[in-house]
């Protein structure tokens, strides 16, 4: 089989297979369009799920954790650290962060 291309990625292409990133052209040229088909269909995903599923590569979340040496959060039991005051509700930290906001527009800071 027989693929026109540029020739600006023909050199990119060349460029892969001499740093040693692909044994030849064709195997790159493989990959490359791969990607491109891997693209193209998460972008036309609908919605996340069908994005994720259109993915190349998946990330297996547990394996991960156990990776990472991250214990999965037991909302059950007490914070070993104390991440939020007792005193506080919700309602007043979205307040704050409200406040936080309407300052920082009025001052002319952008986010």
């Amino acid at each position: 089989m027989t693929i026109d291309i540029p020739q600006e990625y023909e050199s990119v292409l060349n460029g892969l297979v001499a740093s040693g990133a692909f044994p030849n052209t064709e195997t790159a040229l493989m990959r490359a369009l791969e990607l491109l088909a891997n693209q193209q269909a998460a972008s036309k995903a609908n919605n996340n799920a069908e994005a994720i599923e259109a993915m190349s590569e998946r990330v297996d979340i547990e394996l991960l954790a156990k990776q990472q040496n991250v214990a999965p959060f037991d909302a059950g039991k007490p914070c070993p650290a104390s991440l939020w005051p007792e005193d506080q509700s919700v309602d007043d930290f979205l307040g704050f962060v409200s406040e936080s906001r309407k300052d920082r527009d009025s001052r002319g800071i952008s986010r």
